[in-house]
């Protein structure tokens, strides 16, 4: 999530230099810069543009054995752009939506995923 705030020179920061962390979710600041460089619909200078990562947490739940790691998606875990405790015109585009663990670095499947959100928020 982004939004214009002036001179806000989060790009010159260091990612996620704090958090704040709740029962639920983490709050951190966070600039994009992967989507700043390569997407060229974005709105706000570099300078101006202030960043919030949200992270949802999932349920305590699952099992770890000799090779393999079972984690089954609750209810309110179920793959969707937008969680029912989120503000209504809140959506997430992360690694928390895949069903397992992909095994490989996620990048591309995140920024599909982003694509995708923000075709349902234009």
């Amino acid at each position: 999530m982004a939004t214009e705030w002036k001179e806000a020179l989060q790009n010159k920061e260091i990612s996620m230099p704090f958090i704040v962390q709740r029962e639920h979710f983490i709050l951190a600041l966070y600039f994009d810069h992967l989507s700043f460089f390569f997407n060229r619909n974005w709105k706000f200078p570099v300078r101006n543009t202030l960043g919030i990562m949200i992270k949802l947490a999932d349920s305590n739940t699952g099992a770890i054995s000799d090779k393999k790691i079972e984690k089954a998606l609750t209810e309110q875990e179920a793959e969707t752009f937008h969680d029912n405790r989120l503000p209504e015109n809140l959506y997430v585009a992360d690694a928390t939506l895949f069903p397992e663990s992909t095994g490989n670095p996620p990048i591309l499947t995140i920024i599909a995923m982003a694509k995708r959100v923000s075709q349902l928020c234009s």
